[in-house]
């Protein structure tokens, strides 16, 4: 598995899936998409003459199938020592206590007591916090550092001053155009328009400049040299870099998951499913399923925020591509082994791959997630 680094040279502009406008403000600002990641792997595998591109249209499958395994944020300083972030998990929940103090709050899979009951489809648990604390969400961390993410679903308990390191906003940049007229030199009326793009570089502070700046890294089974590229829009330059150390996810082994009869599943990227929050593998009636190796699993609990849009540019038909409903990075699954069925090494293959449904989503890298074992009824 290869990194590469993304450092942006100027403004970076991501729209996102909204048709386009005359206006592009902040929040039209999006995290790219794995497949913008993969869009740049794939053109640059054509032009650095990794691939054969002497018959474009026949190989053009081919091109699709470059494997590449999700965006993510990245911090770095001047010695390019990295740190990956994560989009922060649906589980968490950030609250002020009676003291202003903001606690980190988990959140579970607990049934109702008694006399409450939900409409929630075939019997799935709701999610509840471990800790009843009144208050509003304060404090929000949206992206994690990947440490403090893997110690969490793995059920560590975290303070709220450790994932404080972590990154609330990406910076963003503004900027207004107008069309002059040429005769004139006046500007036209009617014709003004902003663009937002995402600032990567060194951000001021009091005592200067941060001694980091923030990029992406991109990861993919894909040889290439270090290059300028294009990521985003309006052609923005970049540099490409392959990183020296490799970036690793953790995972646990067949019998973790055996002993602790379940598992859990939390999404680090975009994950597209043909059943709306559903893997084509889960019975949407029962619930139920199973694993490649004949493993039967019943999916018991599901923290997921609002879905987001997906859409980008097809470069075969040179068209926008079709919206399509996304379940956002930081959802997090929960599911119980079924009949004392033993999980084997290929169900971890198959769970810490992209899991997209559809093939080439999953070449893209939608669906990249980070497998722990979790014991249900705890």
């Amino acid at each position: 598995m290869n990194a590469y680094l993304i450092e942006s040279l100027a403004p970076l502009v991501f729209r996102n899936a909204k048709p386009f406008g005359h206006q592009a403000n902040a929040q039209e600002l999006a995290f790219p998409n794995p497949s913008t990641g993969a869009g740049l792997i794939r053109y640059l595998a054509l032009s650095q003459g990794k691939v054969d591109n002497s018959h474009y249209d026949t190989n053009y499958q081919d091109l699709l199938k470059i494997q590449c395994f999700g965006v993510y944020l990245a911090r770095f300083d001047d010695n390019k020592a990295i740190q990956i972030f994560v989009p922060k998990p649906a589980n968490a929940l950030c609250l002020e206590n009676d003291n202003k103090q903001i606690e980190l709050i988990r959140l579970l899979p607990k049934a109702f007591d008694g006399d409450c009951g939900s409409d929630l489809p075939a019997g799935l648990l709701p999610i509840q916090p471990e800790k009843t604390l009144k208050g509003k969400p304060k404090g929000n961390i949206n992206y994690w550092r990947l440490e403090d993410f893997i110690k969490w679903q793995q059920g560590e308990k975290l303070e709220y001053d450790t994932i404080k390191e972590g990154i609330s906003t990406i910076p963003n940049d503004i900027r207004t155009h107008i069309m002059r007229d040429d005769d004139t030199h006046a500007t036209v009326d009617g014709k003004l328009f902003q663009t937002a793009s995402f600032d990567l570089g060194y951000q001021k502070n009091n005592d200067g400049f941060d001694s980091h700046r923030l990029g992406f890294v991109i990861l993919s089974k894909q040889e290439l040299d270090d290059d300028l590229a294009t990521l985003g829009g309006e052609r923005r330059l970049s540099y490409f870099k392959k990183l020296k150390n490799q970036i690793l996810f953790t995972k646990p082994t067949a019998d973790e998951i055996n002993q602790a009869g379940g598992f859990s599943l939390s999404f680090m990227t975009p994950v597209i499913f043909e059943q709306g929050y559903l893997p084509r593998w889960i019975d949407k009636n029962t619930m139920t399923g199973q694993l490649p190796s004949g493993t039967k699993i019943k999916l018991i609990s599901v923290a997921v925020e609002r879905w987001q849009a997906i859409s980008g540019w097809d470069s075969q038909d040179w068209k926008p591509k079709a919206t399509r409903k996304a379940v956002s990075a930081g959802a997090v699954y929960w599911f119980e082994l079924l009949d004392n069925n033993q999980c084997k090494e290929q169900d971890i293959d198959f769970l810490t791959a992209p899991l997209a449904d559809n093939a080439y989503d999953q070449a893209d890298g939608f669906g990249m997630a980070l497998l722990t074992a979790f014991k249900p009824n705890t």
